[in-house]
């Protein structure tokens, strides 16, 4: 096994500083081929500047372009400040030696450069790198640099034995440096503020995670670091989890955040409401134009944004919502990406004239009671609700399909009294109505054929069934669960979930063989149970929980269980695992009632569940609970996870509006990304290991003042344990959700709150990859191999020419004959006991040729020389000294040069393609 330490420092600037052109692409490193001054080794453009690596320190190079921006605005620049300020730093590397530079990740583009009339300057096909590594900069010690999520990145990798004290980092050149009581470092310049986070690492050591407290000691303008607690370098370190973006919407208009899930290419969407026009959108999108304008209270639209993924940009944002005609409002309640990343969603709407298309199941809205909620921002329905589902192209330029279901009651909320008159909002909240927001709960989801499941509630009794398993309404509320055809024109199921009570349907989920799973909430002592399942009855008090299983038509319950104490329970989210494995998200008001069980990480007496049940839920598997033992529940749960490994996520929002209890002491670890909670009111983020064996890693994330929150509605993690999470971020005109560099809006625009997103990297799973310094040339081709799947011991690499080797973690192979090489590296994670495979195309080109035969004449005079590559290169560099200082072709296509000797001389050519010289 590798024995490194890794400390991962992660710039985040104020202004931007780390943001680059090209959604989704790495910085560009290029090597100086002549065209830099000497010194310089590498030169990567950044936002506002430039990064030139040096053999033994970093300059940072900034500029103003607020002049040249004015002036492109027309705007009118007095003399005085008509001039370009720039800034430029140092970070040397003090008591450095000279490194061993490498590169890696090439670029399939070259940058050519024929600038000014030195031809010593002029340098063409250079290549870029993605990654560059400087080993030996101290003993035992390199710098990796590169970047990751759109971030630009710098390691230090200490190997076995090595003194990480001899890292000093001086700053020259700058106006201040300020140690944060955070661990921040603070970079002040004339003209920007850069933000070097504190660093953090970690190792795995005997499977289990391990974090390596880390910190910045400043002494003047020199850093080192510090590691309190020591370290053990015979172990590998794991880089710490990332803000891959955090962004306010930016809209002028009040914004709600309600509801987010991801594309297969990592983008964001997030849905809300919004209460009056000012909302951005984007040409071509769906529609631009709202149907509020603020003057009637509570009317709302839907607002649909997809972000790119690194934030920097909106791809598509449009509103939805009908209201034309009548008075109408709109709330979304969940969404999905199928598999050609066209989006669907779910929600109510009071509008007649919601936009549904032609075949759809139902155009016509089935009425209902005047309704509203004021906690919620003060939401009112004047026609009742009906339930919507509408998907989008993946422009979001067009409805593919949209369709009304629901009867004469109100469908798709989740509420305590059963009419309203007189115009009155809803205050009370009950058993089911717990956490703010919980009116608007509910899941949709899409199976591998595109259909598409919705699990949520009901007043209606006539809500329409089909294939039913219940096809009547026993209560004043019931649980529905549905499934459309990918176009929404067919109702391929339908069915009623409930008592004699009141019941709702919040989480979803579907297996491969197409089985329905359902979890909620029931105040029904007669909910349907099967026998044999963990508790075929009431487990008392206000609320249980109940997980469900459906066959694939609807029409059978194969297995139902309720799941509670004699206090207060509830069931918000369910996953599966590969093996089929059910796994439940709660809260209780009775911790004492649900003792953890096989698990060896618990916080007990804390009010939030986490429960494994086998796949007929039968057989209570595990049981752990989570919080800050005060007894009651902490967070109002708004993500859940189980990924392959089967880790466990959970995103959720504490300090509940309502009750005004602060979200404080809940378990967090030493690299949170927020280890406190500023005002009590914030997003909580926590993992859990396979089996619930440890904690992984835990944060708070949000601001000191502006009271994150959800409205209702579900946010995702993506199968590699990214959280894609909307959020009512700013709300009394704050600033201080956190955003990164670079994000479309760093500021909330509106009077009051903005629908804030985040997407957050826990870099928990695993993943097979390595990285090589090149991936064609020439042949004989010599190429370095780095395996940079840290989590793994146990691993073979292939290199296609029947080259096999599972003893070796950085190889160097040469390959000797031309041809295209397929290089495996297989590797087998300890944790998961999976096996995973990254693999890259090596192309190695045939060999340059080169003849040039050396010439005889009898007197001093003109010779043409010419040289001979047999077809092979398409470049002729001819010099009159090895070194090449001199070039005395133009253009250098030329295979021949007339010269003029007056005695013996030698000269030199240097031949190339694309691939090689």
């Amino acid at each position: 096994m590798r024995g490194i330490l890794g400390i991962l420092i992660v710039f985040l600037s104020c202004q931007g500083l780390w943001a680059h052109e090209g959604e989704g692409r790495a910085y560009v490193f290029l090597p100086n081929k002549g065209q830099f001054d000497a010194g310089v080794r590498y030169k990567a453009k950044i936002n506002g500047g430039a990064l030139f690596l040096e053999d033994k320190a970093w300059t940072f190079h900034f500029h103003d372009n607020s002049v040249i921006q004015k002036a492109h605005l027309g705007e009118t620049v007095p003399d005085k400040d008509n001039v370009i300020r720039g800034h430029v730093y140092k970070m040397e590397f003090v008591g450095a030696s000279v490194p061993v530079f490498r590169n890696q990740e090439q670029t399939s583009e070259y940058y050519n450069f024929y600038l000014g009339n030195d031809p010593k300057k002029w340098a063409a096909q250079v290549y870029g790198f993605e990654h560059v590594i400087a080993k030996d900069i101290y003993p035992g010690i390199e710098l990796q640099t590169y970047s990751k999520n759109e971030q630009l990145k710098y390691d230090w990798i200490i190997s076995p034995g090595a003194d990480p004290s001899l890292i000093r980092q001086r700053y020259s050149g700058a106006d201040k440096l300020t140690l944060m009581s955070n661990g921040d470092l603070i970079i002040n310049t004339s003209v920007n503020q850069i933000t070097e986070q504190a660093p953090k690492a970690y190792q795995i050591i005997q499977g289990i995670r391990k974090e390596i407290p880390c910190r910045f000691v400043l002494n003047g303008n020199e850093i080192t670091y510090a590691f309190p607690k020591g370290f053990d370098p015979a172990f590998e370190l794991i880089i710490d989890p990332v803000l891959v973006f955090g962004s306010y919407t930016g809209s002028t208009a009040d914004n709600f955040g309600m509801t987010a899930t991801y594309s297969s290419q990592g983008h964001l969407f997030t849905g809300g409401t919004v209460f009056n026009i000012g909302f951005p959108t984007t040409v071509g999108a769906y529609s631009s134009t709202s149907n509020v304008n603020g003057s009637s209270y509570g009317v709302t639209d839907i607002v649909i944004t997809k972000f790119a993924p690194n934030g920097s940009t909106l791809i598509y944002s449009t509103y939805l919502g009908g209201g034309t005609t009548s008075l109408g409002t709109e709330t979304v309640h969940s969404l999905i990406c199928n598999a050609n990343d066209e989006l669907f969603l779910f929600g109510v709407t009071s509008s007649t004239d919601f936009p549904t298309t032609a075949g759809a199941y139902d155009q016509t809205h089935n009425g209902g009671s005047m309704i509203g909620f004021y906690q919620n921002g003060a939401y009112f329905y004047p026609s009742g609700t009906d339930i919507y589902v509408t998907k989008f192209d993946a422009a979001g330029t067009a409805l593919l399909a949209s369709t009304f279901i629901g009867g004469s009651g109100n469908d798709g909320v989740n509420y305590n009294q059963n009419t309203l008159s007189g115009g009155n909002y809803l205050s009370a909240y009950d058993s089911l109505q717990t956490n703010y927001g919980d009116q608007f709960r509910g899941e949709i989801m899409v199976d591998d054929l595109g259909n598409c499941y919705v699990a949520t509630t009901t007043k209606s009794a006539d809500f329409p069934t089909v294939n039913a398993y219940q096809s009547s309404s026993n209560g004043a509320q019931e649980g529905v669960v549905f499934k459309f055809s990918q176009d929404l024109s067919s109702l391929i199921f339908s069915t009623y979930l409930g008592g004699s009570n009141k019941d709702a349907c919040y989480g979803i989920k579907v297996d491969d063989a197409y089985n329905v799973y359902v979890t909620g909430g029931t105040c029904s002592s007669n909910f349907p149970t099967t026998a044999g399942t963990l508790h075929t009855t009431y487990q008392g008090g206000k609320t249980d929980g109940f997980a469900v299983k459906l066959s694939p038509n609807g029409n059978s319950l194969l297995a139902s269980t309720f799941l509670g104490t004699n206090l207060y329970d509830q069931s918000f989210f369910i996953e599966l695992d590969r093996y089929g494995s059910v796994y439940l998200l709660g809260q209780t008001n009775n911790p004492g009632g649900m003792p953890p069980v096989n698990v060896a990480y618990s916080n007990n007496n804390s009010g939030q569940f986490i429960v494994k049940l086998d796949n007929s839920l039968s057989t209570l598997q595990y049981r752990t609970l989570f919080g800050n033992n005060n007894g009651s529940f902490n967070i109002s749960p708004a993500a859940f996870l189980v990924d392959v490994c089967g880790n466990v996520y959970v995103s959720g929002w504490g300090a509940n509006i309502l009750q005004s209890i602060p979200l404080n002491n809940m378990p967090v670890t030493p690299d949170a990304y927020q280890g406190t909670n500023g005002d009590g009111f914030n997003f909580y983020l926590i993992v859990f290991s396979r089996n619930i064996d440890n904690l992984l890693y835990a944060t708070y994330f949000g601001g000191a003042q502006s009271h994150e929150h959800v409205d209702g509605g579900t946010s995702r993690f993506d199968a590699n344990g990214i959280v894609y999470q909307s959020v009512c971020a700013g709300c009394g005109s704050h600033d201080d959700f956190p955003t990164t560099p670079g994000a479309w809006s760093n500021t909330n625009n509106s009077f009051n709150c903005n629908n804030g997103v985040f997407k957050f990297d826990f870099e928990i799973e695993p993943e097979a990859d390595f990285t090589t310094d090149q991936l064609q040339g020439c042949a004989p081709l010599t190429i370095q191999f780095d395996n940079t799947s840290p989590l793994f011991t146990d691993y073979i690499w292939d290199f296609g020419n029947g080259d096999t080797t599972s003893l070796e973690d950085d190889p160097i192979r040469t390959f000797p004959a031309p041809g295209t090489y397929t290089v495996y590296l297989v590797v087998l994670d300890t944790i998961c006991m999976l096996q995973d495979t990254a693999q890259k195309v090596i192309t190695v080109y045939p060999p340059l040729q080169l003849v040039a035969n050396d010439t005889v004449i009898c007197f001093p005079g003109s010779v043409d020389l010419s040289a001979t590559s047999f077809g092979t290169v398409n470049n002729y560099v001819w010099s009159s000294n090895g070194n090449f200082t001199d070039t005395l072709n133009v253009p250098t296509t030329d295979s021949t040069l007339l010269v003029s000797v007056t005695n013996d001389s030698t000269f030199y050519v240097n031949v190339s393609n694309a691939w090689c010289s």
